[in-house]
């Protein structure tokens, strides 16, 4: 989805919008316009309402331990001020109590109103409506950033870490999540030949997920509803949005390019199969999973990439040209 140039980030609004984008995804179009894109379209009303809170999270409690999982080994426990871009209506909010101001920012008004709503009694936590390529701070202004669950919305995600770059000062470190075109399920389609395309080729590609149980079977319904009846969910309770995976090499150069150093690598949801999360005790996945992260980050083999990179010093600018971000382990 090649995004057309975007607006300025919208202040803070109670008002909710008919066309409010998904969390950190930028806006596009102004909201008073439909969107040209089918696929953006698809994206902005899959958040224009909670039930990305209500209906998807609650049927997926082995992949909030996953996430979290990561966050926890990657994310130092305290410090000063830390932003979660793309925060929706503060699902990992509680990760961060060990920091002294904590922004949320989103660009979809219901869950700003339920992040705002919930976190209206802490002092330390604010609510902010922003745009992901966009974002409306100063240079340097946080000692921690957190994106999770966003660079999906994005076919070039480049723009959006470049903000990063910018936001967080030298020192401080970026917790960064996609889904991760090189996961083991999409290997195994491509080597069997129920896919096209090859998962080890770099550039992004549009996801519409891959089918390793015939769709429709006795073995794909039965986990499916098997799944949602464990949670307590509706059958069929989220349209979602437009997905791109992106190249785990890729991220990692645009890290790079956005003066981080070499990050931290974590391969998370590495047993999310239907099979597995519908019939194995919850916790025994989620103790599984805590092993399995670090052990297996080098292959990459999990639905999503975590990666974790500290912000490096700027270099001093060679003949007066333009600082750059110096790696001393270089």
């Amino acid at each position: 989805m090649n995004l057309p140039p975007v607006r300025p980030a919208s202040p803070v609004s109670d008002a909710p919008g008919p066309t409010d984008p998904a969390p950190g995804v930028a806006t596009a179009v102004p909201p008073s316009a439909p969107p040209s894109d089918p696929g953006l379209e698809k994206t902005l009303a899959a958040f224009s309402d909670l039930a990305y809170r209500d209906a998807f999270w609650p049927s997926r409690a082995y992949e909030d331990a996953c996430d979290r999982i990561a966050v926890r080994s990657l994310l130092p426990p305290s410090g000063g001020r830390l932003i979660d871009v793309g925060a929706g209506y503060g699902r990992l909010a509680d990760e961060y109590a060990g920091y002294r101001e904590v922004v949320l920012l989103d660009a979809s008004e219901p869950h700003l109103q339920a992040a705002r709503e919930r976190f209206a009694g802490d002092p330390r936590v604010s609510v902010v409506a922003g745009d992901a390529f966009q974002l409306p701070f100063p240079d340097a202004s946080f000692d921690a950033a957190v994106c999770i669950r966003v660079l999906h919305h994005f076919e070039d995600p480049g723009q959006a870490i470049r903000e990063l770059g910018r936001i967080v000062r030298p020192g401080g470190v970026l917790i960064l999540e996609s889904a991760n075109k090189r996961n083991l399920k999409s290997v195994i389609a491509y080597w069997l030949r129920r896919q096209d395309w090859s998962p080890f080729a770099r550039g992004s590609r549009r996801y519409a997920g891959v089918r390793l149980l015939p769709r429709g079977s006795r073995a794909d319904r039965g986990t499916r509803r098997a799944v949602l009846a464990r949670a307590g969910a509706p059958v069929a309770p989220w349209s979602a949005p437009v997905s791109y995976v992106h190249s785990p090499r890729d991220l990692r150069i645009g890290l790079r390019r956005a003066g981080f150093g070499t990050p931290r690598t974590r391969s998370v949801g590495l047993l999310r199969l239907p099979v597995l999360t519908a019939g194995a005790p919850a916790g025994l996945l989620v103790a599984l999973e805590r092993v399995l992260q670090p052990v297996l980050a080098p292959v990459t083999a999990g639905p999503s990439i975590i990666l974790g990179a500290v912000r490096l010093p700027a270099a001093p600018p060679p003949s007066g040209g333009p600082a750059t971000a110096h790696d001393p382990r270089a």
